[in-house]
């Protein structure tokens, strides 16, 4: 067996950083690697199987069964999967203590030593080798050259599911990235949000953004649906919303942009409901647009709550809808506030319908505000709901507050 250059170990490691990073903090993983080392063990019989990923000095059990635990961390010079990525061939130990590669080796000269090691390398999309799906045992034996076919096979489906995590890690980094970080500066008016998906993609955003005459556009919206496809189409929603908003009055703006969007919706068989509301620090007034969002409150300071009058079909429901616009004001110290249903859920049934929300919610809502010194207070508090609770919806919010 020829063995090969090792490839570099930043770019090995840049391949899979983000599932290292998730398997050192004890994070979810990907669950389907732990069903593909299962199945591993009982199709070759063997007390070990591992999905091992090499990062730098350490070797990382990203999927442990048996006696090879998920987020084992190993010395890179401990393992024998230092040596399987050196080649695309898998590496086949029949006997380690009669081998003279391994008989040396710590795993070997010690007590209950492992005897028998089959692994294939895993390769990143990139093809940089950065681990290896392996079968150990204490006890001698051989593996047919039909067994070792399986093994690959498997190593296969490994490959894939990491390179489907890598893709989901970036497309969750670039949602992120086109959620706003940066408060707008206007004056009187702190602005804050937050958006935590259900899983590592989501449908929900929030959006802001000064106009040139010095109004502050505010947008939170929801894609019907979870996961990395909601996303795409969250950010087109997103784009479209932008775009029209830049230039049109909010209602308008949004009846372009849904004109826009509709055939893309119907198509895909899904609807956004969003909320719009565009702020005028001069006066304070806002205009705000409903598309089937629900909920929408101003918080006073002394714990008065009032609910804007909201309205209007979900983008996408209906061909040629036109939106109307709202007005109220901000007094001061009050506070625009606006979430998304996962929010909502914490608090159980009486807040499956966001245009029916309870009394629970409400005393939530001036509790927090009341606590709150800033809007990025209030926010925190809202986002406090999420620690703990197992969210199965995106939870997303956002708050406005004009300083008394």
């Amino acid at each position: 067996m020829t063995l090969l250059h090792e490839p570099p170990a930043d770019t090995r490691a840049a391949a899979l950083d983000e599932l290292v990073l998730s398997t050192l903090t004890g994070t979810p993983h990907l669950g389907m690697l732990d069903r593909i080392v299962d199945l591993a063990a009982r199709v070759f019989d063997v007390p070990m199987v591992a999905v091992n990923i090499i990062r730098g000095d350490v070797q990382v059990t990203a999927s442990g069964w048996g006696e090879l635990h998920t987020g084992d961390l190993t010395p890179r010079q401990d393992t024998f999967c230092e040596r399987t990525i050196l080649t695309p061939d898998p590496l086949v130990v029949t006997d380690a203590v009669t081998d003279p590669r391994f008989a040396d080796h710590p795993a070997v000269t010690g007590d209950d030593p492992i005897r028998f090691y089959a692994g294939q390398p895993l390769a990143a999309p990139s093809g940089e080798r950065i681990g290896a799906l392996c079968l150990v045992g204490r006890q001698p034996r051989t593996i047919s050259t039909a067994q070792l076919e399986l093994l690959r096979v498997l190593a296969d489906w490994v490959e894939r599911e990491l390179a489907m995590q890598d893709e989901l890690d970036w497309a969750a980094e670039v949602q992120t990235l086109l959620l706003p970080d940066v408060a707008p500066v206007a004056g009187d008016l702190q602005v804050a949000g937050v958006c935590l998906p259900a899983r590592a993609v989501g449908g929900d955003f929030f959006d802001w953004f000064v106009l040139p005459d010095g109004r502050v556009q505010l947008v939170i919206a929801d894609v019907m649906g979870k996961g990395l496809g909601t996303g795409i189409v969250a950010a087109s929603v997103r784009a479209a919303l932008r775009g029209a908003l830049c230039f049109d009055e909010p209602a308008e703006a949004l009846t372009r942009a849904a004109a826009s969007l509709q055939e893309d919706l119907n198509r895909l068989g899904v609807f956004v409901t969003a909320f719009v509301a565009r702020i005028d620090p001069r006066d304070w007034s806002v205009e705000y647009v409903d598309a089937g969002h629900g909920l929408a409150l101003v918080l006073g300071a002394d714990g008065a709550v009032r609910r804007l009058d909201t309205g209007g079909l979900p983008i996408g429901v209906s061909q040629g809808e036109l939106w109307v616009s709202r007005r109220t004001i901000l007094a001061p110290g009050e506070t625009l506030v606006s979430a998304r249903d996962g929010f909502l859920d914490p608090f159980g049934d009486s807040a499956l319908d966001p245009f029916r929300v309870g009394s629970q919610i409400l005393a939530f809502a001036a509790r927090a505000n009341r606590a709150a010194a800033t809007a990025q207070d209030l926010v925190d508090a809202w986002a406090g709901l999420g620690t703990g609770f197992d969210a199965e919806d995106d939870m997303t919010f956002i708050a406005a507050r004009r300083l008394a």
